[in-house]
């Protein structure tokens, strides 16, 4: 069960104020200098190893943002309650935020809790992620197909293509149950034939359109379950840069570009991963490009918070993208009943990797900044997703999935709207659900 802190903004100029969701207990959210002072020396630390010795500024900001959540009375009974539990089982933390800037910018994946003495997301029990206010989550359980297709832009100015590529191959490697359709759109021939001639079936490359409509049209007819993009971000705006072939240009993405991969809902990907400088850092007056595209209908935006170098990004999607396709081929097995599609869950490991990179996490995490880049947005707490379909290959080919997919994804959108009772979108559901599953 997860655990929600909502910040709410007020008046103007902004006031703040957090709670737990759902309590009427809320207390003012403020910084004062020294408090600012402390948040900000965790992204002047200089980015590879920290020597010992070297000031905790992760810890002295993540235990100052504990003391600051203890401010709301049933907030900090409920933390308690948590962080003595958790041992027990997983008890996800999301803070839902608005869109004041400076509350988005909180470090908070770097939350320290003296019980547990350490930070709470580089222990499995107490993953973190966010929730943009004001998003609509997806209308019924995600769905499975025979293939999980990944999608890749590999496409930054200036650099090589060929390292990120190669962690998308070590990354990609199907689990035993699961059959994974890799498309990587990049800047070179030289990388488009050497994953073309790779002899991976289903693996495939192709350079990046001239125009970012025609990028966006090649990502819709892809329909991809997962989207990676490697390029250079900018909080500025927001917006992603992508290089275009041989860097001659470059293509401009925003967040309301993307959202018409959500357009409809059921062609959204389950996760997009902005691997990619300030994909998740909120402007001067405008929320970040994450957060932004999950108000656009996206349901899991993963991004980071700074920028970030070459080498931290190779390393983070090799790991990533092993994780999230152990937890796939577990859900693959369920068949027909919904499963929970825990995104705070998976990045556990491969947030601990850029952390143990550096020494154990319990000597040197207070001092590497790395690991607390990586932010996670989702439109709810409690995605869903159903396992691969059960109908043999005689029976049921690609497009015919894709169709009955399409129909209970219908039915779900239809009842959750109010335009259809619950008994017609069952009947509408069951019969393509009953074709997917035959064997439950």
């Amino acid at each position: 069960m997860s655990l929600v802190v909502d910040f709410k903004e007020f008046g103007s100029p902004v006031q703040v104020l957090f709670g737990l969701a759902n309590s009427a207990g809320l207390a003012g959210w403020l910084c004062d200098p020294a408090e600012t002072q402390l948040l900000a020396a965790v992204d002047q630390l200089p980015w590879g190893q920290r020597p010992p010795g070297t000031p905790p500024a992760v810890r002295n900001a993540g235990r100052m943002l504990r003391t600051k959540l203890a401010g709301a009375a049933q907030l900090q009974a409920a933390l308690t309650d948590a962080f003595a539990a958790g041992a027990l089982g997983t008890r996800p933390l999301y803070f839902r935020t608005g869109k004041e800037a400076s509350v988005e910018a909180m470090p908070f994946e770097a939350l320290w809790d003296d019980h547990i003495a350490g930070f709470a997301c580089l222990a499995r029990a107490w993953p973190i992620g966010r929730i943009p206010a004001d998003v609509t989550p997806p209308a019924g359980p995600l769905i499975m197909e025979r293939s999980v297709r990944i999608g890749a832009v590999v496409a930054a100015e200036g650099i090589d293509p060929e390292r990120q590529v190669d962690a998308l191959f070590r990354g990609c490697q199907a689990p035993a149950g699961l059959s994974v359709e890799l498309t990587v759109f990049t800047t070179t021939a030289a990388v488009v034939d050497w994953v073309n001639s790779a002899g991976k079936p289903g693996w495939r490359a192709e350079l990046v359109p001239a125009k970012s409509d025609d990028l966006i049209v090649r990502l819709r007819e892809l329909q991809p379950h997962l989207l990676h993009v490697f390029c250079h971000g900018t909080a500025d705006g927001p917006r992603l840069l992508v290089a275009q072939r041989d860097d001659l240009a470059v293509l401009e993405l925003s967040a309301e570009n993307f959202g018409d991969l959500a357009r409809p809902s059921l062609l959204a990907p389950w996760l997009i991963t902005l691997n990619c400088c300030e994909g998740a850092a909120p402007g001067e007056q405008t929320v970040s490009l994450a957060s932004g595209m999950v108000r656009n209908g996206l349901p899991a935006v993963l991004g980071m918070r700074k920028a970030i170098d070459a080498r931290m990004a190779d390393a983070f999607c090799a790991d990533l993208y092993q994780a999230a396709l152990a937890r796939l081929a577990v859900i693959a097995s369920g068949g027909r009943a919904p499963a929970p599609l825990n995104w705070s869950e998976v990045l556990f490991e491969p947030r601990r990797r850029l952390c143990a990179g550096f020494g154990a996490p319990g000597l040197v995490a207070d001092r590497q900044k790395e690991w607390t880049m990586p932010v996670l947005y989702v439109a709810s707490p409690e995605l869903q997703l159903r396992g691969r379909p059960t109908v043999a290959l005689e029976q049921m080919d690609d497009q015919q999935i894709k169709n009955d997919v399409a129909t209970i994804a219908m039915a779900d959108q239809l009842e959750a709207n109010g335009n259809l009772p619950p008994q017609s979108a069952a009947a509408m559901r069951n019969p393509p659900l009953d074709r997917l599953y035959p064997q439950g």
